[in-house]
């Protein structure tokens, strides 16, 4: 978990920015609970990956993906 601010919070701050708005945002995170996956929705996230459940090279490739490279 991140100290002070939640990765919710930095999402929900990086959404509000028009500076940063559009940005692409894949959240890797350790929280695997439906709510919190329909929360990171709800706040805008491009992509959701739950740590436990993923390789690095499964996040190699959403980045890819996000990115427009596959």
């Amino acid at each position: 978990m991140m100290p002070k601010v939640s990765g919710f919070d930095v999402l929900d701050i990086i959404r509000s920015t028009p500076e940063t708005a559009n940005i692409k945002i894949i959240m890797l995170t350790a929280l695997s609970q439906e709510a919190d996956r329909e929360r990171a929705d709800a706040l805008g996230v491009d992509d959701y990956l739950i740590k436990s459940q993923v390789v690095i090279a499964d996040v190699v490739d959403k980045i890819k993906h996000h990115l427009g490279l596959v």
